[in-house]
């Protein structure tokens, strides 16, 4: 998506979507079955508007400003997840780092426990997210934690800046 859009724009959403100015534009699903990985990857082309439920949270590449053929944002995609998997583990992680959507925002999480509130303090994007709760700091693996997702427009995206004030990303 960095491809067609403004980088500034785009970012990732632990643990599997793609936001674009803050909008869900494509997301990532991997199932595992007797020792295998099915990934599937969808992403949001050519919409110019989304059935009520999903306006204000999700976007396309067309709305983000990008005409692109689907042919060629799939070849795009082809090509990013070649160069991923021959990435090292470093690159991997700092590129993580700087499309990051979650790390300090307050955010519902669901666990086998029960359900945990707070401050997303780090993501691991292979292990899990440290998350300061009322209670202190507690690690949430990522084979059991989903996020929540708030309510209201453009929750995928709201980001703090550093004099703590929220804006979008």
């Amino acid at each position: 998506m960095r491809s067609f859009l403004p980088a500034a724009g785009c970012g990732i959403k632990w643990p599997n979507d793609v936001v674009v100015d803050g909008l869900k534009a494509a997301g990532v699903l991997v199932e595992r079955s007797e020792g295998r990985s099915y990934v599937g990857i969808g992403i949001n082309v050519r919409q110019s508007s989304f059935p009520e439920g999903l306006e204000g949270h999700a976007t396309s590449l067309r709305m983000a400003g990008a005409d692109v053929v689907r042919l060629d944002g799939v070849l795009e995609l082809v090509r990013q997840v070649d160069g991923a998997m021959a990435a090292d583990d470093d690159a991997i992680y700092r590129t993580y780092s700087a499309l990051d959507r979650l790390t300090g925002r307050g955010c519902s999480f669901l666990t086998p426990s029960g359900p945990v509130r707070g401050s997303v303090r780090a993501v691991d994007p292979r292990r899990g997210l440290r998350v300061e709760t009322a209670e202190g700091e507690v690690f949430l693996p990522a084979s059991t934690t989903s996020v929540a997702p708030p309510p209201g427009p453009r929750r995928y995206g709201d980001r703090p800046s550093d004099d703590g004030s929220t804006h979008q990303s």
